[in-house]
């Protein structure tokens, strides 16, 4: 099950050029994604719905006040009796989270005891005051019209739980949404799946709005590994990137005109329904790769579930005493992402590689620990020794009050050289004097060649920022990234785990004002922070990794001949291509989607620090 963020649907934001009308929501539940907008209404000749509200005033937010506002005493918790139903807490606002930390409303687990949902409530809204790092612009709100009676069974008052933890989030003017980019709340288990890497009943496919007036143009922008769309059928993939979306269900993509069915491209482009387990639609794809011979394909695609795979493709290119190692990351998960990466660094360090073009244009993100192993991967002891990887920025009295509070430690993060020990067996199957090794392989490189996207955020984003901080080259080909500075350190309560605006990440240098994202260096947006290298298209008719691949042949150029080898950029961005990370607010009346997707929220910065096993 899944708790979701929904919001009302309204015009296109400032997020993406090209928006699809069901909600900015880049990547959906189960894999699907889009990073081109949504798909436009009819605005005559068809059921157009209620007017849409005006915006609200523009206006910049509120500033954190350097004086916090006066508190109120804080007062005991009521005393309850396990088996019996309490009365309600009535307590001043903001009281000490711990006090009603496990005093759930269905107790479920040891250390929980017999609560009430105001506990929950008390619990969640002083938790958010601690930690949210616009903490002064939470409100107390009337919690009784969000109490439910007692559930027939657990989860029951989770809907009630999602509507009250919406007014738990700082609100600001129109023009500065964004400085809020995800706030939600799932069940505990589904964040323990997720860093499993475990993935809801999906069909593989991510999509991009390429254009989103008629005549439409809708391609699969990736097939995930394992999954139903990349099961062989006569020795090929049932669906190959690039292909064109026509029909699915019957609908005409690429014409309709009926506004319900354009609420249902969206839903489906952006993922926000979730399939249930052998869920089966069928799909009519163009495969137009060779312009003189364009195919239809009819396919039916079964939902199922599976485990998604951080390395999708590698190689080593060039022969000895030039080799170029390429990586495509699609994950920094600290437990599925670890391991692999180590395992695969040794063998580039083994292999002698002199650089390294790190393929980051579909990652979402993940641990910040493990961006910080990677830097060091990469950048090894000669360039990161005595330096740090990041520091963060906390709300005012959590910085102020930190040694007391520890809610989110304020340490710096550094860069790391030793296996975290998420996986299976330390970080490398290697085994050395009878014991598997622990260390981190490094590749020492003054500089590396980085491929984006506006997909590419979080902890991806962070590693760019961490790299340059430590004085190492990034080499920025593709297009700009999508700009998150904001994490979050998840906190699970009553089985509920709950994901904030926590903190802002920051390098060693003290920058992390990237909030439009990096950029490279000739590409003709306007904002963003410019980095060395070349803006190239991403061609979706080619495989990842490929010689064919135009962002790994310009990279390869331009390790060659510099900047002289970029191509010439277009005139203006083309709109799939604009800023469009997990930053999504638009409505209409009459229909919800979710905010955000599975696939981005929780773990774009997780700070939650790896555990090590026996």
């Amino acid at each position: 099950m899944r708790i979701f963020q929904e919001k009302s649907l309204a015009t296109a934001t400032s997020i993406g050029a090209a928006l699809l009308l069901a909600g900015t929501v880049l990547v959906g539940c189960g894999g699907s994604s889009s990073d081109g907008g949504t798909v436009n209404p009819p605005t005559i000749g068809s059921n157009t719905g209620p007017p849409l509200p005006p915006p609200p005033p523009a206006g910049p937010p509120p500033p954190d006040p350097v004086t916090p506002p006066s508190k109120p005493a804080p007062s005991p918790p009521p005393v309850t009796t396990p088996g019996s139903p309490p009365s309600p807490p009535k307590l001043p606002a903001f009281d000490i989270s711990s006090k009603y930390a496990n005093r759930c409303l269905m107790s479920a687990e040891i250390g929980e005891q017999y609560g009430h949902m105001v506990d929950e409530m008390h619990y969640l809204r002083s938790w958010s005051y601690e930690t949210q790092l616009w903490h002064y612009d939470i409100k107390d709100v009337d919690q009784s019209k969000y109490v439910k009676p007692k559930p027939a069974k657990e989860g029951d008052h989770l809907e009630n739980m999602r509507e009250y933890y919406k007014t738990l989030k700082a609100s600001f003017a129109r023009p500065n949404e964004n400085k809020v980019p995800f706030h939600h709340m799932e069940f505990a288990t589904e964040n323990i799946e997720r860093h499993n890497g475990q993935i809801d009943p999906y069909h593989g496919l991510s999509w991009r709005v390429v254009s989103n007036e008629v005549p439409r143009d809708i391609r699969v922008l990736r097939v995930e590994e394992g999954s139903p769309a990349a099961e062989l059928e006569s020795g090929i993939p049932k669906v190959k990137r690039g292909y064109k979306l026509l029909k699915f269900r019957g609908i005409d993509v690429v014409n309709t005109q009926n506004r319900n069915q354009i609420y249902d491209i969206n839903h489906r482009v952006h993922g926000i329904r979730k399939l249930n387990k052998e869920e089966k639609i069928d799909y009519e794809f163009l495969d137009d790769s060779n312009p003189q011979l364009p195919r239809t394909k009819k396919v039916s695609l079964t939902a199922k579930r599976n485990v998604q795979v951080p390395i999708p493709e590698k190689r080593i290119i060039g022969g000895a005493g030039d080799k170029v190692a390429y990586l495509a990351l699609n994950s920094l998960q600290h437990d599925l992402a670890e391991k692999p990466l180590n395992e695969q660094f040794r063998k580039f360090d083994e292999a002698e590689v002199k650089d390294l073009i790190l393929d980051l244009r579909h990652n979402h993100g993940g641990s910040i620990y493990l961006a910080a192993q990677l830097a060091y991967m990469i950048a090894g002891e000669k360039n990161t020794k005595g330096k740090m990887f990041a520091k963060i920025k906390l709300n005012y009295d959590a910085e102020a009050d930190n040694q007391k509070r520890n809610k989110i430690p304020l340490v710096p993060i550094d860069f790391g050289k030793e296996c975290q020990s998420y996986s299976t067996y330390d970080c490398d199957d290697k085994v050395i004097d009878d014991e598997y090794s622990r260390r981190y392989y490094s590749l020492d490189l003054d500089r590396v060649f980085i491929l984006s996207s506006n997909e590419t955020c979080g902890a991806s984003e962070a590693l760019i920022n961490g790299l340059r901080g430590a004085g190492v080259e990034v080499i920025l080909i593709g297009t700009g990234t999508c700009g998150l500075i904001y994490g979050s350190l998840p906190e699970t309560n009553c089985g509920i785990t709950y994901y904030a605006v926590q903190y802002q990440i920051r390098n060693g240098k003290d920058f992390g004002d990237y909030a439009d994202g990096f950029k490279p260096a000739n590409s003709p947006a306007t904002n963003g922070v410019a980095v060395k290298g070349c803006f190239v298209v991403d061609n979706l008719n080619t495989k990842l990794g490929s010689d064919e691949d135009v962002l790994l042949d310009t990279a390869l150029k331009y390790r060659k001949d510099g900047a002289g080898a970029c191509p010439a950029p277009p005139k203006s961005l083309p709109a799939h291509t604009l800023k469009n990370g997990p930053l999504f607010e638009v409505n209409s009346s009459n229909v919800t989607v979710t905010n955000p997707p599975k696939k981005w929220y929780g773990y774009n910065m997780d700070i939650t620090v790896p555990v090590k096993k026996p």
